[in-house]
């Protein structure tokens, strides 16, 4: 058609209500398009949902007091309805210990962190030879594939001089 042609027929298919007829490959671009969004839309929920399962946001917690003899702290798990959390200690990077962190911490309930005060722990660390070490503590945690997650307390290991 030419450009007078084409002009008649879009004049023609407006005034009788009629639309221009829609390529197959403008109908094949929108297609894969939607589609395209869709995918993404689904897998950016499933990769939050992944990482909000995993990584929980709400276990809560620290490492109060780092000496040669006694580590102590508290944890809790917003999520597991008052019940104790377990906990690991890691010295140097090496698991030493697990337990769980069920001692009374009535200081908790005060500051209103939780309800019940079952809440704290204390590790008596191995002997450590002489030097630098780091220490740093874990919440156990389900992940969302039936398999097991650390969460450290602290952001950065803690570091203990022994001399």
């Amino acid at each position: 058609m030419t450009n007078d042609s084409s002009q008649m027929y879009m004049e023609n298919h407006r005034t009788t209500g009629h639309r221009p007829p829609i390529t197959i490959a403008s109908r094949i671009a929108k297609g894969v398009f939607v589609k395209t969004f869709i995918e993404i839309a689904l897998v950016t929920l499933l990769v939050a949902w992944a990482i909000y399962s995993n990584f929980h946001p709400r276990v809560r917690g620290a490492i109060d007091n780092v000496r040669r003899d006694e580590i102590t702290g508290w944890a809790y798990d917003p999520d597991s309805k008052d019940e104790p959390v377990e906990v690991h200690l890691y010295v140097d990077n090496l698991f030493v210990v697990g337990q769980l962190a069920d001692r009374e911490r009535i200081d908790l309930v005060s500051a209103g962190v939780s309800q019940g005060s079952n809440h704290g722990f204390r590790f008596t660390p191995p002997v450590l030879a002489a030097g630098r070490h780091t220490i740093q503590v874990y919440v156990l945690r389900d992940s969302f594939r039936r398999g097991r997650i650390l969460i450290p307390l602290s952001r950065n290991a803690i570091t203990l001089d022994v001399e």
